[in-house]
């Protein structure tokens, strides 16, 4: 745990590592219960976005209003005033038992507005009691079980509660400040006239792109907040996407309101447990293995032998089960030599073509965290070790089976990968995490691409024992993490891989990812992250380019196989971009992709008024200096301006009417935006004009069809209107596709094309 920054926040330090960890827990217990509804934005108001992908991405996540607060103060929070009071206002949250909120959230671009509330009671009865009801929806949680209600439906169900599933990543990052990508500042800004205190909480989410605004009332005779306020503003264009508004009290809340009783008029859907995947794990002499570990790729689910080798998952009869293809594994905990595992495919799973148009051939089956390029059905079939089991289904029409039943799981020599992390100077890096991203299996002409495997309980132990920051950056994947003399052992691989990729991170340095080989070397070199790099981006106009990307690229690495991981950041309104933490190499430099679509423009709403500005990606390196660790750079973009005019006659020397043009290149990225803006049709004159054209090199031309070279799937291509379709099905009839190249000139602008087709 990283240690305070601030002393006036040491109170505030241990207040939260003291007694509130049920209070905590329950909340963030509550998550798990909720539905998808309104469908989320990346950011929400509640708690940063990665409070653990089984919970967060399927579950919303309003809490109680007086906590959310109390949460977004980290140890490393800058203050500007009031740090010791708010101290008061979160120690008072860590010691009131019940608390009751009514929220409401407006997305403004939508109109949709949400209305929820909460119950929270802390008692004395060793567990916690937790009520919400949100739309159509009521739920109950008392640590044991929880309690759905459907009021749509007028259903109940029951479901046990998953102690085993974290609950509080997300909220121990906030608090615990050891997730660097968050930023926050408490600002006391007075009071009302009736004694109120005001607070500002202002939170900066980088790679979400927006700051969340918190305004809380206080009263001061309790230190509780009694009404907040919040807005979520976009980073880059400095609109405000949703604005929401809490208030909340702490009267005793009676005990009857927690009751798990299924309502008068309700119908009972409970099926809390049934069997989803069983089988028996034996050693290669055909014996029971005892206590072996059984994962599958699909989720965090687990099982553990018996006696005699044999194993049940079970889950909620109400929760699909898993996806196909899936990897199940079992492994003895301890021996990272042995594994037995097998591939599980749903049979009834339709597979769909990898190209268009259709080989006839290659096939592709994803889903449980395993990818199948399918072109050889039988060697497949082959590669499978033998007894995967039964497969049932409850209906002749179900897509999925229900259970997979009479597994057998034998053990095999598994696949070891060892390697040790050091630094430039050859130290070792104690404590770094190693992640197997991803390892791929050739089987005849068939590929598998393996993503996730299932986590052990080894490594839900080292979860425990990382920063938060860590642990959700190892997500699901396979990981290890190194020894004092940075070395690392990533076992229990099936012993079928010929590729894999793995990514290496450890604090303070660069994360790195890298392509190996099976038996090759797996060692990395991390480089420090102490280089910041700062800039404007406008054009020769002095337009700020707003939304584009801005990514970092190293042009001369060591290893061309590595991968440094700096994650890209947004132009914002002021034309402004900041990189931290960027490794000192040669060859870096900042590349902004102004040939992009803003990261803000949808697909159905292309524009929102504005004009998209086609120009070129921009390039510019860093050079480093000694010593030196800040950067500030100014980039200037080249506005397009090239005209292009352009004649087709037949061959008879007749002007051709309705003859689709559009431009292209090899090095011009996002084929939708110059198929869907740069185009246009002869006119009848047999003129076609163009205007704003990069100065992109080579400069080329499509008629008929949009470059068959590249394109032959053009009309399965939303990027290309029915109209054009129509014309382009239309002259390809009549005459073959052409391309044309127009040999730009330095300050040229305006071109005249002649064509004959």
């Amino acid at each position: 745990m990283n240690a305070p920054r601030h002393d006036d926040l040491k109170e505030i330090y241990e207040i939260f590592t003291q007694d509130h960890d049920r209070l905590r827990e329950s909340m963030m217990a509550s998550l798990r219960t909720l539905p998808p509804t309104h469908k989320q934005l990346p950011w929400t108001h509640a708690i940063p976005g990665r409070i653990g992908a089984t919970i967060l991405r399927k579950k919303m996540t309003r809490l109680v209003a007086a906590a959310m607060i109390a949460m977004v103060i980290i140890l490393g929070v800058r203050t500007t005033n009031g740090a010791r009071a708010w101290a008061d206002v979160v120690k008072a949250l860590s010691d009131v038992n019940d608390i009751h909120t009514v929220s409401k959230r407006i997305y403004l671009k939508s109109g949709t507005v949400e209305e929820s509330e909460w119950w929270l009671k802390d008692g004395k009865k060793s567990r916690d009691e937790i009520r919400s009801r949100d739309g159509s929806w009521t739920f109950l949680e008392d640590g044991t079980r929880r309690l759905r209600l459907s009021h749509r439906d007028r259903t109940a169900e029951f479901h046990d509660s998953e102690p085993d599933e974290p609950k509080c990543w997300g909220l121990l990052e906030v608090l615990r400040g050891t997730d660097r990508s968050y930023s926050a500042k408490v600002k006391l800004l007075g009071e009302t006239d009736d004694g109120l205190k005001i607070y500002e909480v202002r939170r900066s989410l980088p790679e979400e792109r927006c700051t969340i605004i918190d305004t809380a009332w206080v009263d001061p005779r309790t230190d509780l907040p009694v009404r907040t306020t919040y807005q979520v503003v976009d980073s880059g264009t400095g609109e405000v996407r949703i604005k929401g508004e809490e208030t909340c009290d702490y009267d005793p809340i009676p005990w009857e309101l927690f009751e798990l009783v299924v309502p008068a008029g309700y119908t009972d859907i409970t099926d809390l447990q049934t069997e989803v995947l069983s089988g028996t794990v034996v050693d290669e002499a055909g014996q029971p293995v005892d206590g072996a570990e059984v994962l599958i790729s699909d989720s965090d689910m687990k099982g553990r032998t018996n006696d005699e080798g044999a194993f049940s998952f079970r889950q909620p009869a109400s929760k699909p089960f898993g996806g196909f293809p899936m990897i199940v594994r079992a492994i003895r905990p301890g021996d990272p030599s042995h594994v037995a595992w097998t591939l599980l495919r749903n049979p009834r799973h339709e597979l769909r073509p990898l190209r268009r148009p259709d080989d006839g051939k290659s096939k592709l089956e994803e889903g449980g965290g395993v990818v199948i390029v399918l072109l050889e059905e039988q060697a497949l079939r082959a590669f499978i070790p033998p007894d995967p089991g039964t497969m049932a289904f409850k209906g002749q029409d179900d897509s999925c089976p229900s259970k997979v039943t009479n597994m057998l799981l034998t053990m095999r020599p598994a696949s070891v990968i060892t390697g040790r992390i050091t630094n430039r100077a050859g130290h070792p890096i104690a404590n770094a995490v190693v992640r197997l991203n991803q390892i791929e299996v050739a089987v005849g002409e068939n590929d598998i691409t393996i993503i996730t495997l299932g986590r052990t309980d080894r490594e839900r132990a080292i979860l425990s024992s990382l920063s938060p920051g860590d642990s959700r950056e190892v997500g699901a994947r396979v990981f290890a993490v190194t020894d004092e003399d940075g070395c690392y052992t990533l076992g229990n691989l099936p012993n079928v891989w010929h590729r894999a990729r793995l990514e290496a991170r450890a604090d303070g340095y660069v994360q790195i990812s890298k392509t190996i080989l099976h038996d090759e070397g797996n060692d990395f070199t991390l480089i420090e992250a102490d280089i910041t790099v700062r800039g404007t981006v406008i054009d020769n106009h002095g337009v700020p380019l707003v939304g584009r990307k801005v990514e970092i690229d190293v042009e001369s690495k060591d290893d061309e196989e590595a991968d440094f991981g700096v994650d890209d950041v947004i132009i914002d309104a002021q034309g402004r971009f900041e990189f931290t933490g960027l490794p000192a190499v040669k060859g870096l430099q900042v590349q902004v992709r102004a040939d992009e679509k803003p990261y803000d423009w949808s697909e159905n709403e292309l524009t929102r008024g504005r004009p998209f500005i086609y120009y070129l990606m921009i390039e510019y390196p860093i050079v480093l200096e000694p010593e030196k660790r800040e950067y500030s750079i100014e980039i200037v973009a080249s506005r397009p301006d090239i005209t292009l005019e352009i004649e087709v006659k037949d061959k008879e020397d007749n002007p051709l009417a309705g003859v689709p043009v559009g431009v292209c290149s090899p090095g011009f990225s996002e084929r939708e935006w110059y198929i869907r803006e740069l185009v246009g049709r002869t006119d009848s004159r047999g003129v076609c004009i163009i205007n704003g054209v990069p100065r992109i090199s080579p400069l080329r031309l499509w008629f008929c069809v949009p470059d068959p070279r590249t394109f032959q799937d053009w009309e399965s291509m939303p990027e290309l209107s029915g109209e054009l379709k129509t014309a382009i099905r239309e002259c390809r009839s009549k005459y073959a596709p052409s391309i044309v190249t127009v040999e730009a000139q330095k300050d040229k602008k305006n071109y005249a094309v002649f064509v004959r087709l």
